[in-house]
């Protein structure tokens, strides 16, 4: 993993849900881009509460019969963080090299190093997300397995929906 190359080398834990597959893959190969945007571009997607990315990871695929899923954390380079409280589709790698350069200095923006999709009430998210669009700064640090309780089991438990 490389730092973000902006002025913070803020290294933040952050969870991402995915399949049992893709979670492999990333272990043993790195974070590859998507070949599709997101609300926030084609970027890698982490939050830091669990139970956002738990709906990814056992969502990710079509539930199998024992209901597994995988959640990744992840020790995530943010650098300087981008706020934004809409969605942008088109936010991805060249976008951040274009804000980077002669526009970002003509209109003073500031460069970025990831997004910070904000949350509350005008925000575009109910809870936070992370959006990275280098692979590179993001490492696996732990896999956990997760496993959706069967319905008849969570009618015990105080607090499970479903």
């Amino acid at each position: 993993m490389h730092r973000a190359k902006g002025k913070s080398d803020r290294v933040t834990r952050l969870y991402h849900g995915t399949s049992a597959r893709a979670a492999q893959a990333i272990v043993q190969s790195g974070f590859k881009l998507p070949e599709r945007a997101g609300m926030f571009g084609k970027g890698i997607y982490f939050a830091d509460t669990p139970l956002k990315s738990l709906q990814y990871s056992l969502y990710s695929q079509p539930l199998s019969w024992n209901n597994m899923g995988v959640m990744l954390v992840c020790d995530v380079a943010l650098g300087n963080s981008m706020v934004k409280s809409e969605a942008d589709g088109n936010l991805q790698a060249g976008s951040q090299r274009l804000q980077r350069g002669l526009l970002a200095r003509l209109f003073r923006q500031k460069s970025f190093d990831s997004v910070t999709a904000s949350h509350g009430w005008l925000g575009a998210v109910r809870v936070p997300e992370y959006v990275v669009y280098d692979s590179a700064q993001a490492m696996p640090c732990y896999v956990l397995t997760v496993e959706k309780m069967p319905r008849r089991l969570r009618r015990r438990w105080v607090g499970c929906e479903g």
